[in-house]
């Protein structure tokens, strides 16, 4: 039985951005070799999101590879993009990890959110300055290593 499968492509800056989606069989990994060997000549990167696809099946990697392996200027150009990309990808192929989405589709910077929250951005903000409770001298104050406080006062300087 066929899996139902769908590729969605978007062309930007002279690159094609292609979301599969479905189950990464030998039908879906056909279909984007059939893509990339018909639109090889017209763009420069391929980005391929598999973030879409629920399941990736062995026979529809091992093609790929096989098709990338005889297609070696083309491979340097491919690049995996979400959660199952370093399953499909090659050695030494690039791999693009993507922020996680809050739910609201925020990347984690609206109030609701956890990676938004000051007690985070505190902690982003000690991390770049590396203040560790000593005594730093910045060029718009001082810190004086009092928890809470050098916290406020490193994140309100960056």
């Amino acid at each position: 039985m066929e899996t139902p499968f769908r590729v969605d492509t978007r062309k930007s800056m002279g690159n094609l951005h292609l979301v599969l989606n479905g189950a990464f069989d030998d039908n879906l990994a056909s279909t984007l070799i059939a893509i990339l060997r018909r639109e090889n000549a017209n763009f420069r990167r391929f980005f391929i999101n598999t973030e879409k696809l629920h399941r990736v099946d062995i026979l529809g990697k091992i093609i790929l590879h096989a098709f990338m392996q005889d297609f070696g200027d083309l491979k340097s150009r491919i690049y995996f993009k979400g959660k199952n990309g370093s399953t499909m990808a090659m050695e030494g192929q690039k791999v693009l990890l993507s922020k996680e989405q809050h739910r609201r589709g925020c990347a984690g910077t609206c109030k609701t959110s956890k990676a938004g929250s000051n007690e985070e951005r505190q902690k982003t903000a000690t991390q770049e300055t590396g203040c560790g409770n000593g005594l730093n001298k910045l060029s718009k104050g001082e810190c004086h290593g009092q928890g809470i406080d050098c916290l406020r006062f490193h994140y309100r300087q960056h």
